[in-house]
């Protein structure tokens, strides 16, 4: 047991030492861009897979969550001069509570029927974010410009280090969850939510924060988006992202988070 567990946790430090390699090799922008791209999505099919893969819902509304974020970060950076931490943490917070205000009333439904729930929620966001042209600047696109950390301008380089330290505080920070007393409830709920109530563990409390917390994921993971293109079009997040999104964890492996990253 103990060689398994030194041989899980050697392969995923040589995967992120690999992984922060790249820019060493790789110096187009564009590429990198894309590289960067890839642990974005990281963080969204991780919080993706806690109510797909643990929860057993498929959830078709990740997509809404990221663009939502996207947006919140990219309008609090152009249009009020946030800074890089307050836009990222505003986009988690503001995607945690709207995916808590849909969770309450989606996750009583089950199957298809939650499923449309989320996907109409999706359909719903894009056009929001294209009808608001005073806020989101509509059809026309939202231009912004990456914030400095410290005093420090990002480079390509440089923001691919720092998503990808992200990346890995929360795959850290979810392995541990998903180990603790809630993880082992989440998987008794995809299980058998009626046994996991006559347990006396709260079922809808349970989903309910699960969904919200994947849901913040998404939003992180929308700031990230909107600073690595520093250009956001509400068209980008909709039904083809979403299918590329709920793909990923599927093929990827559900209840992996090894499988969430390699999926994206």
């Amino acid at each position: 047991m103990l060689k398994r567990l030194l041989l899980v946790r050697g392969a995923e430090i040589l995967l992120f030492a690999v992984l922060a390699s790249i820019p060493l090799l790789v110096h187009n922008p564009y590429a990198l861009g894309l590289v960067t791209l890839l642990a974005i999505y990281g963080i969204v099919l991780i919080g993706l897979d806690v109510t797909v893969g643990y929860l057993g819902q498929v959830n078709l509304g990740q997509a809404a969550f990221l663009g939502i974020g996207a947006y919140a970060a990219g309008i609090a950076v152009a249009r009020h001069g946030a800074g890089f931490a307050v836009a990222v943490l505003f986009a988690g917070a503001l995607a945690a509570v709207l995916g808590a205000l849909l969770a309450l009333p989606a996750l009583r439904l089950e199957g298809p029927q939650f499923a449309l729930a989320t996907l109409s929620f999706t359909a719903l966001s894009a056009t929001f974010l294209n009808e608001m042209e005073g806020l989101t600047g509509g059809a026309q696109g939202l231009s912004l410009q990456r914030p400095p950390v410290l005093g420090h301008a990002l480079t390509p380089q440089t923001f691919f280090w720092l998503c990808l330290l992200l990346l890995a505080v929360v795959w850290m920070a979810m392995r541990n969850l998903l180990s603790s007393q809630w993880g082992r409830a989440f998987e008794a709920l995809r299980d058998s939510p009626i046994a996991t109530d006559a347990m006396g563990v709260g079922v809808y409390r349970h989903k309910v924060a699960a969904f919200a917390f994947g849901s913040g994921l998404g939003g992180v993971a929308g700031a990230l988006y909107a600073f690595n293109f520093q250009y956001l079009q509400p068209q980008v997040f909709v039904y083809e992202l979403t299918v590329v999104l709920l793909l990923g964890v599927v093929l990827g492996g559900r209840k992996s988070l090894w499988g969430a990253v390699v999926g994206a």
